[in-house]
């Protein structure tokens, strides 16, 4: 099976975010830096009441990651403006490494801001191995988030965050792990 422009697909549309983010002085300085250097960096992406919201691993801003807000047909229709970045706070050198929608907000998934150091790059901000991953909530609307818990420590990197259910008691949902085998799926029941 591949994808095509075509039937039976409908139609595929493809844009850039670059000359939004361009015209968006909270974020034009960070992309040309690397990672390791807090360099501009995507890592979250959700929706919600048609508009997507995508989580920065980097920027990190004095211990507030970054998600940027816009309606997701301006993307496709509009002419690139700046963005609406809301500044959450979620700590010094931690990113926004997975954003999913539920009633009433999100939940974040956050870890290390910048990459370890490299060969390429030696010198990197990070401040501690990339191996403590939290998630939290956020309203969508305040700078505060409320940690709900440090997810267990394992060899891999909490990346994937999918929501299994959305009820008025609980929120069910699933983590995924990059390097580990599998992606080790971890359900994780939320109490309202």
């Amino acid at each position: 099976m591949s994808l095509s422009h075509s039937r039976p697909w409908g139609l595929v549309r493809h844009t850039s975010l670059l000359p939004w983010i361009e015209k968006t002085p909270q974020l034009a300085p960070y992309l040309k830096k690397p990672l390791q250097q807090n360099g501009f960096n995507i890592e979250g992406l959700t929706s919600s009441k048609g508009r997507l919201y995508i989580g920065l691993r980097a920027p990190n801003k004095s211990g507030s990651g970054v998600v940027i807000d816009l309606a997701a047909a301006d993307l496709f229709h509009g002419k690139p403006m700046p963005l609406v970045c809301h500044l959450v706070d979620i700590g010094e050198g931690r990113g926004i490494r997975e954003i999913a929608a539920i009633r009433g907000g999100f939940i974040l998934v956050t870890g290390n801001a910048s990459a370890e150091a490299s060969k390429k790059i030696s010198k990197t901000l990070a401040v501690e191995p990339d191996n403590r991953f939290e998630m939290r909530f956020w309203n969508g609307k305040d700078p505060s988030s409320r940690l709900i818990g440090t997810l267990p420590r394992n060899e891999g990197k909490a990346e994937g965050l999918l929501i299994l259910s959305d009820k008025d008691e609980q929120v069910d949902l699933l983590v995924i792990f990059d390097g580990l085998p599998g992606g080790q799926p971890l359900a994780v029941r939320l109490n309202r």
